[in-house]
């Protein structure tokens, strides 16, 4: 960390388009906006899965990087799990969720430092671990406050984790126009439906997006992480063209995540380490990814933990290859990308059929 941190040029969504065009040209398939309603079993065994629609996919090996509790609890079914794995997915504990605030933002950041930032609006509620405790109980949790109390309190004293990725990598283009910047702010949120002014039935069926409590309280969060990305750049949230607010409830609807969570299991003494699962499971034919692993929450956790899904599957340290340089893909299959090339556009589509969706 001392020395900063790799990004990719061209931002985060060259990853996703490397890795799809990887895929397809080798041969492989995506298929997007589909929906698997449990993993086939046959003799104890992962035979494959079986979509909504009905449609079976046989396959010997299955890896899921869904979250991890639902995977088992709802793919696999309790029923099918030994009774030590049941028992250790029912005291799992996730981590609480994440909010993102996004803004597209009329202010010149190319002489800004080339750096992230964790804005802190009140020392006194993080001047000691006794006190980050009581904030903590007090804003992701917020037993018996009511919701303007708690909106109030957490808008003022929440801290944020404050980026903008057109600093990262002046020379892309699509990040935002000349002269402007895309920003985000990140920090955590409690996943209680009550204090968003939601009933979880509305969560389920997807009408929460419509209450105008909830919209108000959004507005008022969306706000609060505006004010933070001003400490850090000053003069910025004058200047506002565009902003969106992802809540735990964005993160359950778009990743059907357990309470929104974004980070997978929480990392905490029992769930650490060795605590946490690694590539094989208990139910031969299954492998795990995803931030729930042993590898860790996060981009580069989650990153980890599909290579070595991959290596428990072949039975090789994919790790030790790639480090050691080894290149796995037939480079002739792919194309160059010119100085024009869109990753966003490349991923848009993928695995949809283009014909329907125009």
């Amino acid at each position: 960390m001392g020395r900063g941190g790799w990004f990719p040029k061209g931002g985060g969504q060259v990853l996703a388009a490397g890795f799809a065009e990887v895929i397809q040209k080798h041969d492989g398939q995506i298929r997007s906006r589909v929906e698997v309603s449990r993993i086939a079993l046959e003799g104890g065994r992962v035979a494959g899965v079986v979509l909504s629609t009905g449609e079976t996919i046989a396959a010997p090996v299955v890896i899921s990087n869904i979250d991890i509790k639902k995977t088992y609890r709802d793919l696999i079914g309790k029923e099918n799990l030994p009774r030590a794995t049941r028992l250790q997915v029912a005291t799992w504990r996730m981590a609480p969720p994440v909010i993102n605030a996004f803004f597209g933002i009329d202010h010149d950041v190319s002489n800004a430092p080339n750096s992230n930032h964790f804005v802190i609006p009140n020392w006194d509620r993080a001047r000691n671990l006794h006190a980050l405790a009581t904030m903590k109980s007090d804003l992701l949790v917020g037993r018996r406050r009511s919701v303007h109390d708690w909106v109030s309190d957490y808008a003022a004293n929440i801290p944020a984790y404050v980026q903008t990725s057109t600093r990262r990598d002046p020379s892309h283009g699509a990040s935002a126009p000349q002269g402007s910047a895309a920003f985000e702010a990140q920090t955590m949120a409690p996943s209680n439906p009550r204090l968003w002014g939601l009933d979880p039935e509305e969560i389920a069926d997807g009408r929460y997006r419509r209450n105008p409590r909830y919209q108000e309280i959004k507005e008022k969060v969306t706000d609060a992480m505006l004010a933070r990305i001003e400490v850090a750049y000053p003069g910025a949230s004058a200047k506002v063209e565009w902003a969106e607010l992802a809540t735990p409830m964005t993160q359950s609807r778009y990743t059907d995540s357990t309470a929104g969570n974004a980070m997978g299991l929480e990392p905490r003494i029992g769930q650490y380490g060795f605590g946490r699962p690694r590539s094989a499971t208990v139910v031969p034919g299954l492998f795990v990814a995803g931030t729930s692993t042993a590898w860790g929450p996060g981009t580069q956790g989650a990153m980890v933990s599909g290579v070595k899904a991959a290596g428990a599957v072949l039975q090789r340290d994919l790790v030790r290859d790639i480090r050691a340089g080894r290149v796995m893909v037939d480079r002739s299959r792919l194309a160059p990308w010119n100085a024009g090339f869109d990753p966003l556009e490349a991923t848009r589509m993928v695995g949809r059929d283009r014909s329907r969706s125009r």
